[in-house]
């Protein structure tokens, strides 16, 4: 096992989940902004990597309290795939 894993929600944080989830939506948008600034510059693939993880992280919340949240976050991680796709970049 790696000892750089990363830390996960821990069960004392289960009261605080509103504000986990909108600080887990502040980073997703912030990372998808930053990956749109490049994409509109020299750098199409700069910041994807940055996206994915944030969507990695805002998935477990969202779908365990939000309905339909597992089918929009699979719509989004397949806009994702199919935005590099059509700017021929891979990751």
């Amino acid at each position: 096992m790696s000892s750089t894993t990363k830390p996960g929600i821990r069960p004392d944080q289960l009261f605080t989940a509103s504000a986990t989830r909108l600080d887990l939506r502040r980073a997703l948008n912030a990372a998808a902004q930053t990956w749109a600034a490049a994409t509109r510059g020299a750098n199409p693939r700069g910041g994807r990597a940055a996206v994915e993880a944030a969507l990695a992280d805002v998935r477990p919340l969202e779908e365990f309290f939000a309905y339909p949240v597992p089918r929009l976050t699979s719509a989004l991680a397949e806009c994702i795939a199919a935005t590099c796709s059509r700017c021929n970049t891979q990751g």
